[in-house]
């Protein structure tokens, strides 16, 4: 038979939960227990509170997916607002594009580099 392999997390979240469980179990089994040799007057305060950081994470994590949804149905009317006011600007300074920059725009007026076909030896 061969020997089991018991693996140690790597996600911090997974390792508070795990080391909450043996903590759980130790406490369980009071004086009893084969981990009575360990520091637990310094590890059991860590795991408190590293429950209660990773709780705030989770609860920061899950109001960030929200905020950042909220902010992607905002960007998306937006970013037609911006084509529409490079478009007028576009013609109003067709003269003079470098005024675009004025309005926050990026003003890129080099030349564009050919795409090589796929079958064309590099130029």
């Amino acid at each position: 038979m061969a020997k089991p392999r018991i693996p140690i997390p790597t996600n911090p979240g997974d390792i508070i939960k795990l080391a909450a469980s043996i903590e759980a179990q130790h406490d369980e089994l009071d004086k009893t227990s084969p981990l009575s040799m360990l520091d637990w007057e310094d590890t059991s305060p860590q795991i408190k509170e590293a429950t209660a950081v990773q709780d705030k994470v989770d609860k920061m994590g899950k109001e960030l997916e929200k905020l950042t949804q909220r902010r992607n149905n905002l960007v998306a009317p937006l970013g037609e607002f911006v084509r529409s006011a490079r478009d007028v600007l576009s013609g109003v300074y067709r003269a003079e594009m470098k005024k675009l920059g004025d309005f926050g725009f990026r003003v890129d007026d080099s030349h564009k580099a050919k795409k090589n076909k796929p079958n064309d030896p590099p130029k």
